[in-house]
């Protein structure tokens, strides 16, 4: 839309109006989520939200009305069960005749963004393609009934029906009834019509526009345009007729029989030729006179698909001389796991897309979440935030905005979302505690800062935007077990120069809170942490961030962080602990769980631990040498908190 206010926007930089879409208004709640989309006085979207901004319901107004529901991974539409989610894919109902289940089972193959490329399923589907030309329209593009002398109906024996598919072979009757599929890995085709012909006459045709007959069948387009009917699939077909038919005399089965065929031209997604197949109607399927009927010919073909494209189906007539076949009862069948199919631009808006006739819509696909199309929208739902691929922008300011002061608040993916990629705001946290009465000072901050910068390059390489965090406890008093502040400066310094955010607190609480809490609000929900490491003292059972000296008295009041005060939710569902870096985190304290397995119980994933007291020897040392050295083991706690 060509006007210069296109996009408005409210006093929190939420998105308000949109008139490229035609949206006149959109509120949010408290959590900069939208509340109602509205179109017209007709038209228009409200949601609803838990507490801790999780969609529960979209409801539509308008033309196109329904109510969605969301019961965790239970997705209801008008109150009937759509889909349930699962890590794998999803399970749809199945009420097909003859299902050995009332459900079927669907996987997800995606890439390394997490967008959803292939949708396949436990069973293969069959979907037939068929006419007979007795109807005024069929599944089939260049569709006609041309044919009306019952000799040449091959659907029944009577006269019932009539009609059949004829090309003569002049202008205009050369290509026939075709179809175009898109095709998947593991696809099966097969195609089958029925033919016989009158005796040839001896007006020549014109084999040169066989050509601009194929593309015409196929409505393809010789400028823009994608896939199946672009302008690559025209220059593609264009390459095989340079002027003459595609196969020569050569190739034909039967040299003296009619040269009309059931045709196959298979390409790749980039639209080069893997294969191509033609079945000649035998010269025994000649009808002359009324009387007596001879029976039609059989042509039939079939084809393995080994990977992603595009098949070409079609009837021909490829006389020099004008010759009438004619084609009944054409049918083609589609067997495919594959329900469907996605490519991406690279900010998330689709192309090539197949989807499965009569299969129930897989809305989940770029970066893996959910495409919200009603009346339009064409959104990405992220969960804290709404993204726009046709602009690459968000809708509402980046909550974590100011950890990213030289980005725009509403850029996506660092405007590189090949390498980068941010699925809900994941954040990996590194405490190092205070070295006491240690010799060695500054062993908690070298091996503090090497994990911290491990865990941001595991970050980079995976390009998913999380960001390492690096909090170190100090009580500013290095007289009394604390670091001085030209320490804390040269570290801070290097943490910068690393990309890693270094935070100073004085008490085990400030960590619990920015654990549980983050910077307050709904943020940690926003930005849930999927890496856990700690370096410092410790004691059975606790983290002692704040240990002083091995005075027994300050042994008994020290700060110490206790991990069973971390709320579960704080964490991803697979984060993983590290706490090798601490001593004795596998053992239990005198009357109760050990650190270790207290940190088991607010993460899903693995937690490591060690059965020792761990002295550093001095400079970054890794975790088997640290445990190797002092005599004891790394002991692991597997994901959900089984032992081994």
């Amino acid at each position: 839309m060509n006007v210069t206010d296109e996009y408005k926007y409210d006093w929190n930089g939420n998105m308000k109006v949109d008139q490229n879409k035609g949206l006149s208004k959109i509120t949010y709640n408290h959590l900069n989520l939208p509340l109602r989309v509205e179109k017209s006085e007709t038209e228009y979207i409200i949601y609803t939200y838990d507490a801790l901004g999780n969609k529960l319901a979209q409801h539509v107004f308008g033309s196109s009305a329904k109510t969605t529901d969301y019961l965790g991974e239970l997705v209801f539409e008008n109150n009937a069960l759509v889909y349930a989610r699962h890590d794998e894919g999803r399970i749809v109902p199945d009420s097909s005749p003859g299902a050995p289940r009332p459900w079927e089972y669907q996987y997800f193959l995606s890439d390394h963004l997490g967008s959803v490329r292939v949708v396949f399923s436990e069973k293969s589907t069959a979907t037939p393609y068929s006419t007979n030309f007795e109807s005024a329209s069929a599944p089939f593009g260049n569709y006609n009934q041309y044919g009306v002398l019952n000799e040449y109906d091959h659907t029944d024996p009577g006269t019932t029906y009539s009609r059949s598919h004829l090309l003569h072979g002049e202008n205009n009757s050369q290509i026939g009834a075709s179809k175009s599929l898109a095709v998947n890995p593991g696809d099966m085709v097969d195609m089958e019509v029925y033919a016989k012909y009158q005796a040839p006459g001896s007006n020549p045709t014109n084999l040169t526009t066989l050509f601009n007959a194929l593309v015409s069948a196929f409505a393809l387009q010789a400028t823009g345009g994608t896939g199946i009917d672009g302008q690559q699939a025209y220059n593609a077909i264009s390459d095989l007729y340079p002027g003459a038919p595609f196969f020569t005399i050569s190739d034909l089965e039967n040299q003296t029989a009619p040269r009309a065929y059931l045709n196959f031209l298979l390409f790749d997604e980039n639209f080069e030729l893997v294969d191509f197949g033609f079945d000649q109607i035998s010269i025994d399927a000649k009808q002359v006179g009324i009387s007596p009927v001879v029976p039609h010919d059989y042509l039939s073909l079939r084809i393995q698909v080994k990977q992603k494209g595009y098949l070409y189906v079609y009837v021909s007539n490829e006389q020099p001389y004008q010759t009438n076949v004619h084609f009944d009862d054409f049918k083609i069948v589609h067997h495919t796991a594959v329900v469907q199919t996605n490519d991406y631009y690279p900010f998330g808006l689709t192309f090539n897309l197949y989807q499965r006739e009569n299969s129930t819509p897989q809305d989940y696909k770029f970066n893996g979440k959910e495409l919200e199309d009603e009346l339009g929208l064409n959104w990405l739902d992220h969960g804290a935030r709404i993204y726009q691929p046709e602009i690459g922008r968000w809708m509402v300011v980046d909550p974590l905005a100011d950890k990213y002061t030289a980005w725009s608040p509403y850029a996506f993916s660092f405007n590189n979302p090949i390498l980068f990629w941010d699925p809900t705001g994941m954040e990996g946290i590194v405490v190092s505690g205070q070295p006491g009465d240690h010799d060695n000072e500054r062993h908690f901050l070298v091996n503090g800062l090497d994990r911290a910068k491990k865990m941001q390059k595991k970050y980079d390489k995976a390009g998913n935007g999380e960001k390492a965090t690096w909090i170190v406890y100090n009580n500013g008093d290095p007289e009394n077990g604390g670091y001085s502040a030209e320490v804390m400066d040269e570290y801070k310094k290097e943490a910068g120069e690393a990309g890693i955010e270094l935070k100073v607190v004085s008490s085990s609480d400030e960590i619990v809170d920015y654990v549980n809490e983050k910077t307050g609000g709904d943020s940690r929900s926003k930005d849930q942490i999927s890496d856990f490491a700690y370096v410092g003292h410790a004691l059975p059972g606790e983290l002692s961030v704040g240990y002083e000296s091995h005075n027994w008295f300050d042994e008994l009041t020290h700060d110490a962080l206790d991990p069973a005060d971390f709320r579960k939710e704080a964490f991803k569902e697979d984060a993983n602990a590290n706490l090798v870096g601490g001593c004795k985190t596998c053992v239990p304290s005198t009357f109760g769980k050990s650190a270790a397995e207290k940190m088991s119980e607010k993460v899903g994933g693995e937690v490591r631990g060690s059965d020792v007291r761990v002295y550093y020897p001095g400079g970054v040392v890794s975790d088997e040498v640290l445990v190797k050295k002092n005599g004891g083991q790394i002991i692991v706690i597997p994901a959900k908190g089984r032992k081994k």
